[in-house]
């Protein structure tokens, strides 16, 4: 697990850091020729490093979370030759409220966990790529819908909208490659270009499942809901262990919806890994019939696909409809069994 960062104090933080994490790329911090460190000298490292925590002071006002994620090693990071993370901390040359705030938005590094573990295990099968070297963060930055940091290092840094290559290894061995844009910020007027994707996650802040319902066409115009889904939703109270991990599983579900324009639909990157169900199941006509839910149309379907929560073994199954683009999801609830009792 790559990367980590500060687990939420409370139930609400959780919910603001589902729409609106910052993750550090650390490719910005290398030479992307020798890998050695970007800066020359301390004193360039100072005016990047400057320039950073400009960066996120900024993201902070515009609502998002008290700590950013970073590598675990992070910590320890060489900034230029001869002069590390630690020694920038405790430099009497640099700002010290620049340093004080840098710390205690790094203070921690606990590994992802919790409601993040499905990220982690699909961030095993993938990798993100610029400039063809490999990036944990930028992979993580991807997988959780974030906006990725980074220091002015580079040209290539120099956007809003960083472009890479996205490698994924299926289940059965399968490697796919795609070109994908992840959300990038290396200066403060760059988060002027994610101010409706900001304001679109703060809206999305919703206590219960009455009010993601009644939110869910503006919210998440790809999905189309049908089957068991809409009582189950309404039925939630917002207590549930769960209930943020079904609003992140949509978010994502519509974000990669709203991506898919060509080719198989991206199952692996919803939480879960999503999946499809085994052999055992297709061939079991009982355990078949208890995945089949209605359409909007009213069409009987088998919906196989499924995001998971192993946590509290909650599972969300869905269907996704290369003829019309959208992501049909029909139930919530208890994993299904597999098995005959």
């Amino acid at each position: 697990r790559p990367i980590s960062g500060n687990s939420p104090n409370s139930q609400d933080s959780v919910r603001q850091m589902f729409m609106l994490e910052i993750v550090v790329n650390e490719l910005s911090f290398r030479d992307l020729n020798s890998r050695c460190s970007a800066a020359p000298d301390v004193y360039i490292a100072r005016v990047w490093m400057s320039q950073l925590t400009g960066t996120i002071r900024t993201a902070r006002q515009m609502g998002f979370g008290t700590t950013i994620r970073t590598e675990k090693g992070f910590a320890e990071l060489e900034l230029s030759p001869g002069y590390s993370l630690p020694q920038w901390r405790n430099d009497p040359a640099v700002n010290r409220d620049e340093r004080l705030f840098f710390s205690s938005i790094t203070a921690k590094f606990p590994h992802l966990d919790g409601v993040l573990d499905e990220i982690a295990q699909t961030a095993e099968l993938a990798e993100v790529r610029v400039a063809e070297l490999s990036s944990a963060g930028l992979l993580a930055a991807l997988l959780l819908d974030a906006v990725a940091v980074s220091w002015p290092s580079h040209g290539i840094w120099g956007t809003h909208l960083l472009a890479a290559e996205f490698h994924e290894l299926s289940f059965d061995g399968e490697l796919m490659q795609r070109e994908v844009e992840i959300r990038h910020a290396s200066g403060p007027e760059h988060w002027a270009q994610h101010r409706a994707w900001i304001e679109q996650g703060q809206r999305a802040l919703l206590t219960n499942g009455e009010e993601l319902w009644a939110k869910s066409r503006e919210l998440f115009p790809y999905l189309e809901f049908c089957g068991n889904a809409e009582a189950e939703i309404r039925a939630l109270t917002g207590n549930e262990r769960y209930y943020d991990w079904v609003v992140r599983c949509f978010t994502l579900a519509n974000l990669q919806c709203s991506r898919w324009t060509a080719g198989l639909f991206p199952h692996l990157l919803l939480p879960g890994p999503a999946t499809g169900e085994s052999n055992s199941v297709h061939q079991d006509p009982r355990l078949r019939e208890l995945r089949v839910f209605r359409m909007v149309s009213g069409q009987p379907r088998m919906f196989e696909h499924h995001m998971k929560n192993n946590a509290e073994n909650k599972r969300i199954h869905y269907f996704a409809d290369d003829a019309r683009r959208k992501v049909c999801i029909a139930y919530l609830g208890d994993h299904l069994p597999t098995a005959r009792y």
